[in-house]
């Protein structure tokens, strides 16, 4: 393919992460890949360098309004009347940025601009296996957190506590009661974002709620490996990305979409309890794939 002397400009994305982690970022890829650019230069929230690391630059915007999933262009782009707002403000800002930093010859590409389902790479995208930082190995990781390396297994807990949905989010005493009962046997890693700012886990449970990027997800995943679990959110769609072992809950809808987005053959598992499991039902399920790592079938 000849390579053309433009630079790719895409972003931002303002909608949900599972979106731009399993949706967006193939996308863009993409659309980078097949057309010839010489470049990719990725506007998005900070700390997401490593989602896109087909991008020659990745530039970091505060502020990007937060929209739900459902207002991307695959699902009714067009029909909120504050999303075209923010997308046209957005698209405004990013032009006359990217513009005075690489110069005229620019393709401003956002799904704000993207014609509903005009594009062949609309459903699947490109997507490639995230792999963290190059210079980043499991013992920096490990000592970075403070991991013991006892050669227990690694349960990654990753919390929804969100005002959008409120429905979907564990309440934080089952969260506790699962954590303590984890961390008999395996290290227990909690992670995610929560707007408690006091927490009680037990000695022995690794608690970095608000603490990580994006960024530090990603290398704690694709470094450390192990079993990420909880309700279906971004968290979980980034260690399918990551090639981790995964067990979610949710509805009979999460199965499909898990299913249809893991795409590097992690070993996974949706069981369709809902949004409020009994946590013996979430244990048993992991301590169950940690002895035969398999799945048990949820009706077994």
């Amino acid at each position: 393919m000849q390579k053309s002397n433009k630079t790719l400009i895409a972003g931002p994305f303002i909608g949900e992460l599972g979106w731009e982690v399993f949706a967006w970022s193939p996308l863009v890829r993409a659309i980078f890949d097949t057309n010839g650019y010489k470049q990719c230069v990725v506007y998005t929230r900070p700390g997401r360098r490593l989602l896109y690391p087909f991008a020659e630059t990745v530039v970091g915007m505060e502020k990007v309004p937060e929209h739900e999933a459902e207002c991307m262009a695959w699902h009714g782009l067009g029909q909120e009347e504050s999303l075209k707002t923010d997308l046209n403000k957005l698209i405004s800002q990013v032009a006359a940025d990217a513009k005075g930093r690489f110069g005229e010859d620019v393709d401003v590409f956002s799904y704000g601009n993207m014609k509903e389902l005009n594009n062949p790479y609309f459903e699947k995208g490109s997507p490639i296996l995230l792999t963290g930082n190059a210079n980043a190995t499991e013992a920096d990781v490990r000592e970075t957190l403070g991991l013991p390396e006892d050669g227990k297994p690694v349960t990654f807990l990753c919390v929804r506590d969100r005002e959008m949905t409120q429905a979907r989010n564990w309440p934080r005493s089952k969260w506790e009661e699962l954590a303590a009962s984890l961390a008999e046997t395996s290290t227990v890693i909690v992670m995610g974002r929560s707007e408690y700012a006091e927490w009680d886990f037990p000695d022995g449970v690794f608690n970095i709620l608000n603490q990580t990027t994006i960024d530090d997800c990603i290398n704690i995943f694709a470094n450390i490996g192990g079993l990420a679990v909880g309700g279906s959110t971004g968290l979980l769609h980034l260690a399918s990305r990551c090639a981790v072992p995964h067990l979610v809950w949710g509805t009979h809808k999460h199965v499909i979409r898990y299913a249809e987005t893991n795409w590097f053959g992690a070993p996974h598992a949706v069981y369709t309890w809902g949004w409020d499991p009994h946590p013996q039902n979430v244990l048993q399920a992991v301590l169950d794939y940690y002895e035969d790592r398999e799945f048990a079938n949820e009706n077994e």
